[in-house]
C-alpha cells in the first residue's frame, strides 16, 4: 500500500511546552492519507508494531503479539522522502523497510510538523562552530537538528569513502542539545562535534544540520500522527 499525505482540519486544544506551544492529532488509521504542508518535518517513523490493538481487525492473535517490533531503516527513509517537501508518498511493505519481526503484522506508524513561513538553516561539518543569529527583538527557535550523516555528498571534500558510506547516522540527543543551547536567544553557537553530542557512527566524518526560525513569540507547531497498514 502507498501512503499519500495531506493535512485534515481537526477542532483540537493547544498544550505549551518547553519550544513552544504544540497541537498534537491522534493516531488516525487509513488507507492513503494526504498531507500538504508548507515544508514538511518528519520527527518519528517506525515500521513495525509497538501494541496490539493498531491493524489487529481480523487478523489471529500470534500476529498481533510482537510489540517490540522497530524497523531500523524507517525513520531514514520517510525523512528522505518527505522532510522539506509540500506532499510526499511512502509505501508501508517490507519490500522497503526490512522485515524487523518476521511473522508479525506490521503498520508504518508516522509523526510529523508542518513548520511556519521563514525557515532558516544552518549546516556545518565536524570539528565547525555553527552560529545562528536572529534580527532585533527576534528570538531563536529550534525545529529541527541532527549531528550525522544522511549522504555522502555533504562534508565529503578530501575524506576517504568509507568515512562518508553511512548514510543513516543520527544522534539522538541533537534537537535536545541544540534547543537547550540556543532556543529563545538572539544569537547562539554551538561546535559539531563528539564532544557536544556523542559519536552516533564510529568512523564516519560527520556534520550538524539545523532548521529553525525567528520569531517575537510563541511558536505554533502542529505535531500530527497516522499510520498505514501492512
Amino acid at each position: 500500500m502507498f501512503w499519500h499525505l495531506q493535512v485534515l482540519h481537526y477542532q483540537l486544544h493547544l498544550h505549551p511546552s518547553r519550544f513552544g506551544l504544540v497541537l498534537s492529532l491522534p493516531p488516525i488509521p487509513v488507507l492513503y492519507h494526504f498531507l500538504l504542508c508548507i515544508t514538511i518535518q518528519i520527527n518519528t517513523a517506525n515500521y513495525g508494531r509497538t501494541d496490539k490493538i493498531t491493524c489487529s481487525q481480523g487478523r489471529p492473535s500470534k500476529q498481533l503479539q510482537n510489540t517490540n517490533c522497530f524497523s531500523p531503516n524507517a525513520l531514514n527513509f520517510v525523512s528522505k522522502s518527505c522532510n522539506g517537501r509540500e506532499r510526499c508518498e511512502v509505501y508501508a511493505t517490507h519490500m522497503i523497510f526490512t522485515d524487523p519481526c518476521f511473522g508479525t503484522y506490521k503498520y508504518l506508524a508516522i509523526s510529523y510538523f508542518c513548520l511556519p513561513h521563514g525557515i532558516r538553516s544552518s549546516l556545518v561539518c565536524e570539528h565547525e562552530t555553527s552560529a545562528l543569529t536572529c534580527g532585533h527583538g527576534t528570538v531563536i527557535h529550534i525545529h529541527s537538528a541532527n549531528y550525522g550523516r544522511t549522504d555522502s555528498s555533504t562534508c565529503s571534500t578530501g575524506r576517504p569513502p568509507a568515512q562518508l558510506a553511512k548514510t543513516d547516522c543520527y544522534s539522538l540527543n541533537s534537537h535536545t542539545t541544540v534547543a537547550s543551547r540556543c532556543e529563545w536567544k538572539s544569537s547562539c553557537s554551538i561546535l559539531a562535534s563528539n564532544s557536544v553530542f556523542s559519536d552516533p557512527c564510529f568512523g564516519t566524518f560527520k556534520y550538524l544540520y539545523i532548521s529553525y526560525s525567528c520569531g517575537n513569540g510563541r511558536t505554533l507547531l502542529i505535531r500530527f500522527h497516522s499510520f498505514l497498514c501492512e
